[in-house]
């Protein structure tokens, strides 16, 4: 439905890779979730702006069309 209304569709809740590539072959075009990245402080959070986010362990969601 999503698509018809061209609209982007993103996953929330992803924890697994299995879930991930379930998404990907699914054509979801971006996920968030705890595989992504864990929640943090907003102290760590100011600091990973300010240094620049780490690839890809700290992210706020990825897209799925990375391989």
């Amino acid at each position: 439905m999503a698509r018809s209304l061209r609209l982007r569709v993103i996953a929330e809740g992803v924890e697994t890779p299995g879930e991930l590539e379930f998404l990907r072959a699914r054509h979801c075009d971006e996920a968030q979730g705890y595989f992504c990245g864990r929640p943090v402080p907003p102290e760590e959070f100011a600091r990973l702006l300010r240094s620049g986010i780490p690839e890809p362990s700290v992210v706020a969601h990825r897209s799925l069309v990375m391989s």
